[in-house]
């Protein structure tokens, strides 16, 4: 198997683990604690991985998100707490995510770690 068809054949499970923790109940639930409205937990969240940035490069970031959802998420999200804080407290979401739903037999740093190779090797064409 090459690495395109490898790549073609985990793409449902690399992209589905990330979507389930986002859109989890809990996770918003959590975002509400911290002050957060609607999807700004989210967006303020995952965007606050690029730094700083103004809301263009988030918006140009979130491709298939209609870009004043986007603008509105990112700005509200700025006034709650700080970008890094919000990356942070995003990432613990995804933590306790894994807590709850991965069990604790297959040794996820090795499938990492196969994964990236896997990204690595393929064409982004």
């Amino acid at each position: 198997m090459s690495a395109t068809e490898t790549a073609a054949a985990l793409k449902p499970v690399v992209n589905g683990l990330p979507a389930n923790f986002m859109t989890d109940g809990p996770t918003y639930a959590k975002g509400a604690t911290l002050g957060f409205e609607g999807m700004s937990f989210y967006v303020g969240g995952r965007g606050a991985v690029l730094g700083d940035v103004d809301a263009d490069v988030v918006t140009a970031a979130f491709v298939y998100f209609e870009p004043e959802s986007v603008r509105s998420g990112w700005e509200l999200a700025g006034t709650v707490m700080s970008r890094e804080q919000a990356a942070s407290e995003f990432a613990e979401c995804c933590d306790q995510w894994g807590r709850d739903h991965l069990s604790d037999g297959p040794d996820y740093e090795r499938a990492a770690e196969l994964i990236g190779k896997v990204v690595n090797d393929a064409s982004p064409a």
